[in-house]
């Protein structure tokens, strides 16, 4: 990204060149969007940003789903457990890998909006909702980038794609690490690529906090943040590398002592998860896949899309270096690692997006310029450009390899809630269900024992211990003495092989529950250390 921090007359060449092409239609921009944005184009990061939650608090909403069974038990249910005093304990927080923090502060939104009427949704609507807020930050970034270099009009495209961009929308309210993560590292890397007048340091310590945010929320993206460093202090030791060294030291501190605390060592969440899942392996248990996966999975999942796309982000990234070598040494830190997920792309994916609408801003800047009409022109070409990505967008999201993730489990999900707003519930057996698919005592939120039988044949030994169970539909015979409740439709097919495809049913029996210890759900877990 281009720095300018120098002389009025830098400044002033600097204006020039971003206004080049869109002042010929009339529209002035200028390089310093906390002084050049007129009320007018404030207006519209309003309509574009309202427009994002809406898309991204709507759908979360409407369409319950768990993408990966991480965003629950490694999130939510460590903090329903925090919070409520129960909940699942997967292998990963016995052996204290994961940090408490993510934990920590959804707890807190828990606990101010838990029991407003009663269920699981408070807490999870207000959670999605926070989440929703804390994305918006890709669509202010954008809007602003795209007003620097190209006027309102770039800001619109720009801003606009990030709104809209069906990846975006997808994992924004979701809690895993990777979101938060994304979003505060948007908001650094802006801090960090477009000075201002002054060089100052309150802006580079600032960006160095958020990089230290960024980094506990997700460590796996301390490639991209070293680069970003080193390209944006290169040699200004007093004036940039010391105030970032030391707002990211606050953060990363903080949460040295907090595994200090909680598990005993500090920074045990990141050298022994480092350790069990790179060292002993543990990662590969869930998948190996080739170093250029990555590009191989954009390929497919993006189609026809892919080449304009790749064209798009090389034309952005003349514009807005930074932001592209941090998402290409992201991608390649990652490509050795056996292991491989979508999810551990998207720390980027709001950059890739980003540098696409900027591509975008660039060539419709100088389509514009080549055709007649003024103001009219300019119109038809920002709406054209908006209109094209909407339709990609919307055609990539309901695309068979994609339109599954937008109901994941979200009937089993419901079976799940539907099971705990039951007044008679005192036990809830798992049969031939996968457990890290229920969403676990995060939706259930009611304190009675849950039981696993992966295996249908224990269920007449342990159908004591439980009044209600969710079973698959074709192992429903097995379930003698219970009675059908409800029965939801099948989950959709996934990219992870989840093994649940058949309807599931909820059913139930008259009579209380005898404890049966041997199928609880945390001690079936250790003993099988998942």
């Amino acid at each position: 990204m281009p720095q300018h921090q120098g002389t009025s007359d830098q400044l002033e060449q600097y204006r020039a060149e971003a206004r080049v092409p869109w002042h010929a239609a009339g529209i002035r921009t200028t390089s310093l969007p906390s002084r050049g944005m007129q009320p007018i184009a404030w207006a519209w990061l309003g309509v574009v940003l309202l427009a994002a939650f809406g898309l991204r608090i709507g759908l979360a909403v409407l369409l319950p789903n768990v993408h990966h069974a991480d965003e629950v038990f490694q999130a939510l249910e460590p903090a329903h457990r925090l919070w409520f005093d129960w909940g699942v304990v997967s292998w990963e927080w016995r052996d204290g890998v994961r940090s408490w923090l993510f934990p920590g502060l959804l707890a807190g939104v828990m606990g101010l909006t838990d029991g407003l009427t009663g269920g699981p949704h408070d807490y999870l609507a207000s959670i999605a909702v926070v989440l929703s807020i804390l994305s918006l930050g890709v669509v202010v970034v954008g809007f602003l980038l795209g007003h620097r270099l190209f006027g309102l009009p770039g800001a619109v495209i720009t801003s606009g794609l990030c709104a809209i961009w069906y990846d975006l929308i997808y994992i924004a309210p979701k809690t895993l690490s990777e979101a938060p993560a994304a979003h505060i590292l948007v908001i650094a890397l802006y801090l960090l690529g477009t000075p201002g007048e002054t060089d100052s340091s309150r802006r580079y310590w600032a960006a160095g906090v958020l990089l230290g945010l960024t980094f506990c929320f997700r460590f796996h993206t301390a490639p991209a943040i070293l680069f970003a460093a080193v390209y944006a202090c290169r040699w200004h030791v007093r004036e940039r590398w010391l105030p970032v060294i030391i707002g990211g030291l606050i953060p990363v501190l903080a949460v040295g002592v907090l595994d200090a605390l909680t598990w005993g060592l500090p920074f045990q969440s990141i050298w022994k998860n480092l350790w069990i899942n790179i060292v002993e392996g543990r990662s590969r248990d869930y998948g190996a896949s080739p170093p250029l996966w990555y590009f191989v999975w954009m390929i497919e999942a993006w189609g026809g899309a892919v080449a304009p796309m790749a064209a798009l982000f090389v034309v952005g990234a003349r514009r807005a270096p930074l932001l592209a070598g941090a998402a290409v040494v992201h991608v390649l830190a990652h490509m050795p690692i056996a292991h491989k997920e979508f999810r551990f792309l998207y720390p980027v994916m709001p950059l890739i997006v980003i540098l696409i609408g900027l591509g975008t801003a660039e060539i419709a800047s100088k389509v514009s310029s080549m055709l007649a009409g003024g103001r009219s022109r300019l119109r038809a070409v920002v709406g054209g450009a908006l209109a094209a990505w909407a339709v990609t967008s919307t055609a990539l999201a309901v695309s068979p390899d994609y339109r599954g993730n937008w109901s994941r489990f979200t009937e089993l999900i419901r079976a799940t809630e539907r099971a705990g707003a039951a007044p008679d519930l005192c036990g809830l057996g798992l049969v031939g269900i996968p457990w890290w698919a229920t969403g676990g005592y995060t939706r259930l939120h009611r304190a009675v024992p849950m039981y696993y039988l992966p295996e249908p044949e224990s269920l007449d030994d342990a159908m004591s211990a439980f009044n209600h169970l969710l079973i698959p539909k074709p192992l429903e015979p097995a379930a003698t003495g219970f009675a059908e409740v409800q029965c939801w439709a099948a989950s959709p097919p996934n990219e992870y092989g989840d093994p649940l495809n058949p309807p599931v049913c909820l059913m139930r029996r008259t009579g209380g529950c005898i404890a049966d210890a041997r199928y609880e759900l945390n001690t079936v877990l250790t003993a099988r250390d998942e």
